[in-house]
């Protein structure tokens, strides 16, 4: 179903884009498996908007079209300020949590930590020799957020997917409890008009 598109990427008969797919999962205390990219713009109990997701049909792509996805990011959003005691809490959340990209059938096809897909496979923060010096310390790797697929994730039309964030760590009553994680899934769009 890929759109011919030669000279740009419009034509009558559809577009070839480059996209992204996103969904945002707000964080809970408890440890959880969370399904994300099965709520569609405008649906749920408290409706989706377009700052949380763009998927126009839940749990799979849209009609007419085709997805090729080339990678996979994060985003951690913070819905408050943070103190010194969330750091550590925050660290432990990055590297125990677990992004896997899922179709129903098939074993996982991509699962990874979100520390790894940061960038950040080393975490720890020091006491501070001075109050409020806190010394972050990030990575020994390179911060990017961005994991590129050295092999494509392929879905046509109505290709049913869920992208699972599980974290089996509960985060108990902190600051981090309400701040969120955004997936995108970056890739190229192919759309019938």
């Amino acid at each position: 179903m890929p759109v011919d598109v030669k000279t740009g990427t419009y034509l009558p008969g559809g577009e070839k884009l480059h996209w992204t797919y996103y969904d945002t999962a707000t964080l809970v205390a408890t440890g959880v498996s969370y399904s994300l990219f099965q709520t569609q713009l405008g649906a749920g109990a408290t409706p989706k908007t377009y700052a949380q997701t763009n998927l126009t049909s839940a749990g799979q792509i849209p009609k007419g079209q085709k997805f090729t996805i080339h990678a996979i990011s994060l985003e951690f959003l913070s819905h408050a300020q943070k103190v010194t005691a969330d750091i550590q809490l925050l660290f432990t959340f990055l590297t125990t949590s677990w992004i896997r990209f899922i179709i129903p059938g098939k074993d996982s096809l991509y699962t990874k930590t979100i520390s790894t897909i940061l960038g950040t496979p080393v975490l720890w923060s020091t006491t501070p020799t001075v109050a409020g010096n806190n010394e972050l310390i990030m990575s020994i790797g390179r911060f990017v957020g961005v994991d590129r697929l050295s092999i494509p994730i392929i879905m046509e039309e109505q290709t049913p997917f869920e992208v699972r964030l599980e974290y089996p760590t509960a985060l108990g009553a902190t600051n981090i409890v309400g701040d969120f994680v955004r997936v995108n899934l970056n890739g190229i769009l192919d759309r019938k008009s």
